[in-house]
């Protein structure tokens, strides 16, 4: 197949997953939905016919797996996630699942001395449950168990949530891989930025990520204007504005 038509091929895939959404007018896929479901159905179907091993993990991620007739390496897992937020593009996470999947189709004649796994990664964006990258932390084995208890703004919690999907909440993260059994992690990924476009590059090799961290807090007192909250600072204020509209 020449290189067009593989390109034209996975194009063709994205537009596939957008029909998975929660939202007519955009794309909504959130986790542990029928959404969600649906999507890992289709990924499991291309991974199958580009000869991959195929299962559902404890937490509802999709793998494939090239098996290697003689592994002698950990193994190499590629992969993104197929969540998204509302309005999402289509490219988003999904990209790096597909070419993934497809890279092993082009390479299913050739025999790696290492298994090599495809991901679908189940939750990276935290839609649902405002708990981010539940697909992967599980993986690495920091699933929390107290996540399971976390509600949607349904009032659904994330392990009823599961049990409705098929899965059982007390295995969650229990099949996590460790450390010396992963090779190398590679994931594929649009630029959310600029910089490739500005330049004319067909891609780029990440050196650095930014990372975030989220926190929630609970402010208690009384509403009230700094102005006339505090003695003696109205005059000042009254002050600073009758000189702000002098110089202006």
């Amino acid at each position: 197949m020449e290189i067009h038509q593989v390109a034209s091929k996975i194009m063709h895939q994205a537009d596939k997953l957008v029909e998975f959404s929660a939202m007519d007018e955009g794309l909504l896929r959130a986790y542990l939905t029928p959404e969600h479901k649906q999507a890992h159905a289709q990924i499991a179907q291309w991974m199958i016919s580009a000869g991959l091993q195929t299962w559902q993990d404890s937490v509802g991620n999709q793998w494939g797996r090239k098996v290697s007739s003689n592994p002698t390496l950990p193994t190499l897992i590629i992969g993104s996630h197929s969540d998204t937020v509302a309005n999402a593009g289509k490219y988003d996470g999904n990209l790096g699942i597909l070419l993934g999947i497809e890279a092993m189709n082009q390479l299913s004649d050739h025999d790696f001395p290492f298994h090599i796994d495809i991901v679908a990664f189940a939750d990276e964006e935290g839609t649902r449950f405002n708990t981010t990258l539940i697909g992967s932390s599980a993986v690495a084995g920091h699933f929390k168990p107290e996540w399971l208890d976390i509600e949607d703004s349904q009032g659904v919690t994330m392990g009823q949530a599961m049990l409705d999907f098929g899965l059982d909440p007390e295995l969650a993260g229990q099949d996590k891989s460790l450390k010396e059994q992963v090779l190398a992690y590679l994931e594929v990924h649009i630029e959310q930025g600029p910089v490739l476009e500005s330049k004319d590059l067909a891609v780029g090799v990440v050196t650095a990520i930014a990372g975030a961290k989220r926190f929630q807090l609970k402010v208690k007192g009384m509403a009230g204007h700094a102005g006339t909250s505090s003695p003696g600072l109205t005059s000042r204020r009254s002050v600073w504005r009758s000189r702000n509209d002098f110089h202006d």
